[in-house]
């Protein structure tokens, strides 16, 4: 695949045109919050498969759009060897059929079912845009990236390539590294879902510093309010800084790398809270509550917001017995 250059604008990772890609921003940040990125559950790292556990991914994936998919259906077809798919115009319906083998591997599986649903998504909610008149498997796997299935396809790779077709993993990768980085999410936020084989394929190392988070988390707060709260919460930083300093003048000093290794986890999981608390409401906010299934999905997210609370409230109790 070959990059154009298109005057004027950033072609520094692989898409057709900047136009292209502003287009598809356009038409797919609807189903995604900015900022938010679809993270994968744990059935999407499976070893092994159930036919059920196939369309749980694929409502998995319409309940993170938020939108129904009664015309949607996912088949399970011995007589099939690599993913087939039909769209029917008239009835507006999309029926995939997938081999046995997609049964032995979850991430791949999740992969596929990605590339149909965006693919789905255009079709019955995007044919009269620029859109589907541009559509290539090109455009489609980068629409992947657009909608918030970066991930997803990601763990695929490199041992899969049928969800992103004639574009490299390379290609991807970049794309996917450019996208995260206009919209500022950081990589503490996805790499803990990314797979051990995608992990070292693209030599991505493991975060042990995780101190880089912390300013990129500043740049999501964009709105009027949320910058007076930062402000807030800088003053009274500032002050609890100023009384711990007081109190260590006149205790004995615990170790500093130890404590600052504390404050580092503290703010660490205090930010990953704020995010998971934001994408509970967003998911409330579009999925509804008289949806059971949408209601267990929320229902999970706030399960993992509270996890992610309880781990910072105990590394804030660990952190203040160390200054008493």
């Amino acid at each position: 695949m070959k990059s154009s250059s298109v005057s004027g604008t950033d072609t520094s990772y692989p898409v057709t045109t900047q136009a292209t890609t502003d287009i598809l921003r356009d038409v797919l940040s609807v189903y995604r919050r900015d900022s938010d990125i679809l993270l994968p559950p744990p059935i999407y790292f499976n070893r092994l498969l159930q036919i059920d556990d196939v369309h749980i991914m694929a409502k998995l994936l319409f309940a993170w759009l938020g939108i129904k998919h009664a015309s949607f259906d996912v088949v399970v077809d011995s007589s099939v060897h690599a993913a087939v798919s039909h769209y029917d115009d008239t009835k507006k319906s999309y029926t995939l059929r997938l081999g046995l083998q997609s049964l032995q591997d979850a991430p791949t599986t999740a992969a596929i079912l990605a590339r149909h649903v965006t693919k789905y998504v255009i079709l019955t909610r995007h044919a009269d845009t620029k859109i589907t008149q541009m559509m290539s498997d090109e455009v489609l796997t980068f629409a992947t990236v657009e909608i918030g299935f970066g991930i997803v396809i990601l763990n695929s790779l490199p041992k899969n390539q049928e969800a992103i077709m004639d574009v490299t993993p390379k290609e991807y990768f970049q794309y996917f590294n450019h996208f995260t980085s206009q919209h500022a999410i950081v990589d503490t936020v996805w790499k803990p879902y990314i797979t051990p084989r995608t992990e070292s394929f693209f030599k991505l190392g493991k975060l042990h510093n995780h101190r880089a988070y912390i300013p990129s988390v500043v740049e999501l707060k964009k709105s009027y309010r949320l910058q007076y709260i930062t402000r807030v919460i800088g003053i009274v930083s500032v002050v609890v800084i100023i009384f711990l300093s007081v109190i260590l003048l006149f205790q004995p000093r615990p170790s500093s790398s130890e404590l600052r290794d504390l404050q580092d986890r503290v703010t660490l999981l205090n930010s990953q809270y704020q995010i998971c608390i934001r994408t509970v409401r967003n998911k409330q906010a579009t999925l509804g509550v008289d949806d059971l299934f949408f209601n267990r999905v929320i229902e999970k997210d706030r399960s993992r917001c509270q996890s992610i609370k309880n781990q910072h409230n105990y590394y804030v109790n660990q952190h203040n017995n160390l200054l008493r």
